[in-house]
């Protein structure tokens, strides 16, 4: 493919998802400030843990589809295939879903809230490879729109719901059936017609593939089990990355529930959301950045990947170094405003968490590039590696220190984290540049 054909301009892809990413942030941020505030902290702590039970499995189950999706540079698969692949990995997880909090013996309280959240997280996979495909077409305008009119009707209907009835279990099956509908009469049907559209007129032809989706591929006996196959072979990898960093972000929860019991999980988890923050900004970034990275990585362009990720790199120091500040000039008073005047308390905590969000932020990047370069496996050794280790530094503190313990554990394994995706991605780009002076 060649470098020459036109291309939208990074900073022109990132303005749309920056926008959408500021409301979806802020729409999630109020979620939890409504939870917090109009439900008990047990109640808050359950729903924690419901997350930290959900997200491991479906993080493995996705099979990271989205990055194989956006980097298939040659279109070795179809859309169809990411989609019926995600319908038989969704139905799995959603199975595993409804199994392991039995058999780990939670309560019927914490079930319902756990299969209540099995289901929306069901419909966001399948969601989630539509906005694949608009992303891999870089159609970022469609994929804002989306998204920022799913997550203001969710915080909408969820925040009136729980501040009239108080009742968490109704605001979730009213959110389940607004993600049904929205997806079958707008994620989809928006998203294919745009990117078709697109690919008709000629206007954007980064990757050029064929878009028409074949619809007698999907929801039919004809799903090309061998095919289907092949690519779940391929994604595993990724599968295993995505399971292992969740389940590091996860394990603090587990433990921090198990020693210091729902209401502690329920403020440690309010806290960590706010980790979030940086991700606002950065994260359009690097959707933004991703798909150009693997198209420079297909053709060779090293200084030119090599300049995005710098420039992703520095940028992210400079939003740690701004949030680090505002933590340490009010971060009491913040915590005070937007929780309750307890949370004030747990400053530290919250810098502790923050300068890791911090350093997490620089390591995505670097992570997003490895993915580019589809160098899935050396993803996989690293996110191995960081979990191990923040696994047993997690066993070592929290049982003495508690949210502390929880918050340095954290730290710890991001600043692992940067450190050996540091180490692979030199490691995969000077392996790349050799190899391309072997063949000329």
């Amino acid at each position: 493919m060649s470098s020459s054909l036109p291309r939208k301009s990074l900073s022109q892809l990132f303005s749309w998802l920056f926008f959408a990413f500021i409301i979806i942030a802020a729409s999630q941020f109020l979620v939890a400030v409504i939870v917090v505030k109009f439900c008990a902290p047990e109640l808050v702590g359950r729903l924690a843990l419901s997350n930290a039970i959900l997200t491991p499995i479906f993080a493995f189950s996705n099979l990271d589809l989205g990055a194989l999706q956006i980097t298939d540079t040659k279109n070795q698969y179809e859309f169809e295939d990411y989609l019926n692949l995600r319908f038989v990995t969704s139905g799995i997880a959603f199975l595993l879903s409804i199994i392991i909090p039995i058999l780990a013996g939670y309560s019927l309280d914490t079930l319902i809230i756990v299969w209540l959240g099995a289901v929306l997280k069901t419909l966001d996979a399948v969601s989630s490879i539509a906005y694949g495909l608009m992303q891999k077409n870089e159609q970022m305008k469609t994929l804002a729109y989306l998204g920022i009119g799913k997550s203001l009707l969710s915080i909408t209907l969820m925040g009136i719901s729980i501040y009239l009835t108080g009742n968490l279990l109704l605001a979730l099956m009213l959110l389940i059936l607004f993600h049904i509908l929205y997806l079958f009469f707008y994620e989809f049907p928006y998203s294919l017609a745009t990117v078709n559209s697109s690919h008709l007129s000629g206007s954007n032809r980064l990757f050029s593939p064929s878009t028409q989706i074949d619809w007698s591929k999907v929801f039919t006996a004809k799903w090309y089990p061998r095919k289907l196959l092949n690519l779940a072979k391929l994604a595993l990898p990724m599968g295993i990355v995505t399971l292992l960093i969740n389940f590091n972000a996860n394990i603090p929860r587990y433990l921090i529930e198990k020693y210091n019991g729902e209401t502690s999980l329920g403020i440690f988890a309010a806290i960590a959301s706010l980790m979030a923050i940086g991700d606002t900004v950065l994260n359009p970034l690097g959707t933004s950045a991703t798909p150009r990275m693997a198209q420079y990585y297909a053709e060779g362009n090293l200084k030119l990947l090599w300049k995005i990720l710098s420039k992703l790199v520095a940028i992210a120091i400079i939003i740690g170094v701004i949030i680090m500040g505002a933590c340490l000039l009010i971060g009491q008073p913040f915590l005070e405003i937007v929780y309750r005047k307890e949370y004030g308390h747990y400053t530290l905590l919250l810098t502790l968490l923050m300068l890791a969000g911090s350093i997490e932020d620089i390591s995505s990047f670097l992570g997003r590039a490895i993915t580019a370069t589809r160098s899935f496996r050396i993803k996989m050794f690293v996110s191995a590696t960081v979990v191990t280790i923040s696994a047993v530094i997690s066993l070592w503190l929290i049982p003495s220190q508690g949210l502390l313990g929880a918050a340095i554990a954290i730290l710890s394994g991001s600043i692992i984290d940067v450190g050996l995706n540091i180490v692979a991605i030199i490691y995969i780009m000077t392996k790349r540049r050799k190899n391309k002076l072997l063949l000329t």
